[in-house]
C-alpha cells in the first residue's frame, strides 16, 4: 500500500517539475520567484494578511524590474505591469475567460457577471451594462448628497479630535450602493447592517483560499470552519436581496424613465429580453454591491487623504467649488462638470492609489507577446497600481501632481493605457461615470463643510485586500468650515 502512494507522489513530483522546467526553458529570461516541487512558490508568497502579500509582491517587482513569474503547483502566473503587455491583454477579445482563482468567489457571489467566462458575460453585458448610462448618473445624485449628509452628520462629533475615518466612510459606500441597488434607504451611521460585515468577511476568506497552498481545494476547504461561516453569511445577504427582488417584481413592467435602481433594470430586463431565475438575479446583485461597496470605500478614503496630506491642493479644490456650485441647489451633471480641477485632483488619487490594484486573465491558446511565448491556460496578473508608479509611464510618479491628467497641458495623456484605474479594454469598468460623479460630490459636500487635516506624521500602510486598503486606517482631524 505505502509502495503505491509513493510511487503516486512520485509521479506527481516528476510531472509537475517537467512542467516547471518545460516553462522556464519557454520563458527564458524572465526573472522567476523561487519556486519548490509541488507546492510552486506559495510559501514564498503565503502571507498572514493583505498588507503582507502586497509588500511582497512590490518587493518582486522592485528586484526583477516590472514583470516576473510564479508557480503555484504546476499553474505559471506571470505578473506584469507594463503599458504595452497590459494593453494588448486588456484589448485582446480571446482573454475574456476568467482563470480558476475566480472559482473562489463563485462559492459566494455565484456565476454572476463578475466571475462569467465569455460564452456567459458576451450577452449579459450587453443587456445589463446599457443603462449604467449618464441618465442613471443624474438620477444617482439625490442619493449621492442624502448620503454624503448623513456622512456629514456623523462626523460632527470628531471635529477638532484626531479619529480614524476610514470606517465611516465605509458605511457611506454601503449606503449608497444598497439604495442604487436595491432601492433600500439605509443609515449605517446610525444603525449599522450585518452585510457590510458579512462582505468584509466573504472577502478575506477569498483571499485567504488564494494564497494558502492547501485549502485551495475544495474538498479540504469543505471542513473549515470559514467554510461553514461562509454560507451562512451568503445565505443571509442572499435573504436580504431576495427581499428586494420580491418587492420589485410587484410593481410589474416600469417604463425606462421610471427605473431608478439596478434592481429595476434587471427585474424588467428578466421579464423581457434577459430571462433570469431569482438566484441568477441575486448572483449579479450581490457582485454588483460588493464591487460598489469595496471600490467606493478605497477611492473616497484616499482621496481624503490626499486632499488631507496636500493642503494647497484641498485649498485650490475649494475654492473653485465656491467659483461654481451654489450650495442651495441640488447638484447636476452639468454643474459638477463645471469642477475641471477637482476632476484632476480625483483622477491623481486614482492613479497614486488605484482602488483595484491588479486584474486577472488567462489565455485559452498559446500566444506570444512582447518577445515571450506564454503556454496556454497562463494566469496574468496585471498590476494596475505598480503601472502607474512606473517611471516609464509617469514622470516622477511618486510626486502628487494633478495637473498630470489635464489632457490639453500633459503629454502623458495621449495613451489611455497610461490611467489604467477603471481598466479600459474589453472587460473593463462599466461603472466609472457612476464611481467618478459620486467622487465629485463627495469631495463638494466634505469640502463645503469641513477642513480636512492629517494627523501628524501619518502615512497609511497599503494592503491588498481584493482592492487596496490602507490596513491602519485614515488619520485626519476636522475643522467645521462655518
Amino acid at each position: 500500500m505505502y509502495q503505491y502512494l509513493l510511487a503516486i507522489l512520485f509521479f506527481v513530483y516528476f510531472a509537475i517539475s517537467c512542467i516547471q522546467i518545460w516553462i522556464l526553458k519557454a520563458l527564458k529570461g524572465m526573472p522567476c520567484v523561487p519556486t519548490f516541487p509541488i507546492i510552486g512558490s506559495a510559501l514564498r508568497l503565503y502571507s498572514k494578511d493583505g498588507r503582507e502579500i502586497f509588500n511582497k509582491v512590490n518587493n518582486e517587482f522592485k528586484q526583477s524590474g516590472g514583470k516576473f513569474m510564479l508557480f503555484l503547483g504546476n499553474r505559471l502566473f506571470v505578473v506584469m505591469s507594463d503599458q504595452k503587455d497590459i494593453k494588448a491583454i486588456l484589448t485582446n477579445p480571446k482573454m475574456i475567460d476568467r482563470p480558476i482563482e475566480y472559482h473562489f468567489f463563485k462559492t459566494w457571489l455565484g456565476d454572476s457577471i463578475f466571475t462569467a467566462d465569455g460564452d456567459a458575460w458576451k450577452p449579459k453585458q450587453k443587456q445589463l451594462y446599457p443603462f449604467l448610462n449618464m441618465k442613471f448618473v443624474q438620477n444617482a445624485l439625490p442619493v449621492f448628497e442624502h448620503h454624503c449628509e448623513n456622512l456629514i452628520k456623523s462626523l460632527k462629533n470628531n471635529v477638532k479630535v484626531e479619529f480614524d475615518i476610514y470606517h465611516k466612510v465605509e458605511s457611506f459606500a454601503m449606503d449608497v450602493i444598497i439604495e442604487l441597488t436595491l432601492g433600500n434607504r439605509n443609515n449605517s451611521h446610525e444603525n449599522p447592517t450585518n452585510f457590510q460585515y458579512y462582505l468584509h468577511e466573504n472577502t478575506k476568506i477569498t483571499i485567504w483560499r488564494v494564497v494558502h497552498p492547501i485549502y485551495r481545494n475544495d474538498f479540504l476547504y469543505s471542513f473549515t470552519r470559514k467554510c461553514k461561516e461562509s454560507q451562512r453569511m451568503t445565505k443571509e445577504m442572499r435573504a436580504y436581496i431576495q427581499e428586494a427582488i420580491e418587492r420589485t417584481k410587484k410593481n410589474d413592467f416600469l417604463p425606462l424613465e421610471h427605473r431608478k435602481t439596478i434592481i429595476d433594470n434587471i427585474c424588467n430586463l428578466s421579464q423581457s429580453t434577459l430571462p433570469m431565475s431569482d438566484v441568477e438575479m441575486q448572483n449579479d446583485l450581490l457582485f454588483i454591491i460588493f464591487a460598489g461597496f469595496d471600490t467606493m470605500s478605497s477611492s473616497v478614503s484616499f482621496l481624503t487623504y490626499c486632499l488631507a496630506k496636500y493642503p494647497e491642493v484641498q485649498e485650490k479644490v475649494y475654492q473653485e467649488i465656491k467659483e461654481n456650485i451654489n450650495p442651495d441647489e441640488p447638484l447636476t451633471v452639468q454643474t459638477l462638470n463645471t469642477l475641471k480641477y477637482t476632476n484632476l485632483v480625483i483622477k491623481e488619487a486614482l492613479r497614486m492609489y488605484t482602488p483595484a490594484p491588479s486584474v486577472i486573465r488567462s489565455n485559452s491558446v498559446p500566444f506570444e507577446l512582447n518577445g515571450y511565448n506564454y503556454p496556454a491556460d497562463t494566469t496574468f496578473i496585471l498590476s494596475l497600481y505598480n503601472a502607474h508608479h512606473n517611471p516609464e509611464n509617469y514622470e516622477d510618479p511618486e510626486k502628487f501632481l494633478p495637473e498630470r491628467h489635464d489632457v490639453i497641458k500633459s503629454s502623458e495623456n495621449n495613451n489611455i493605457f497610461n490611467f489604467v484605474a477603471f481598466a479600459p479594454g474589453v472587460r473593463g469598468c462599466r461603472g466609472n461615470k457612476i464611481a467618478e460623479y459620486q467622487l465629485k460630490t463627495f469631495v463638494v459636500k466634505m469640502l463645503n463643510s469641513y477642513k480636512i487635516a492629517l494627523k501628524e506624521g501619518f502615512e497609511p500602510e497599503l494592503s491588498w485586500d481584493i482592492v487596496l486598503k490602507p490596513y491602519n486606517g485614515i488619520w485626519i482631524n476636522l475643522s467645521a468650515r462655518n
